[in-house]
């Protein structure tokens, strides 16, 4: 899945006029995540994006395998910042600095070919 210009500068203003929250994301079927147990009994998170070259295999934290993980359909940018913000139970004083985290996130894995415009 490639970006078009169209898209890009569609991402970019939203972003410089505050509307990311609206934005409807989606991460490809094809970009699979996988979470297991490796031999100590220690969580492992995956994502497998394919390339031309290949499969790379990232290995994720939990908080970036769950960001990711809200976008297995397509949703909105606020209602994946509010279910993440629920998921890890935050206190209302470390939600402004959480949101700020998943919003880097969004926009890293944009950036990295992982989520799109729906």
């Amino acid at each position: 899945h490639a970006r078009n210009e169209a898209e890009k500068i569609k991402i970019n203003n939203a972003f410089q006029n505050n509307t990311w929250t609206k934005l409807l994301l989606y991460r490809p079927k094809d970009c699979v995540l996988l979470k297991y147990n490796d031999k100590t009994e220690e969580e492992i998170h995956l994502l497998l994006q394919p390339t031309s070259e290949g499969v790379i295999e990232h290995v994720l934290n939990e908080f970036t395998y769950t960001v990711l993980l809200q976008f297995e359909e397509t949703s909105r940018v606020d209602l994946a910042v509010t279910n993440i913000l629920k998921t890890f139970e935050i206190e209302p004083e470390q939600q402004q600095e959480v949101k700020k985290a998943v919003i880097n996130q969004i926009r890293e894995a944009m950036k990295s070919g992982i989520l799109f415009l729906g």
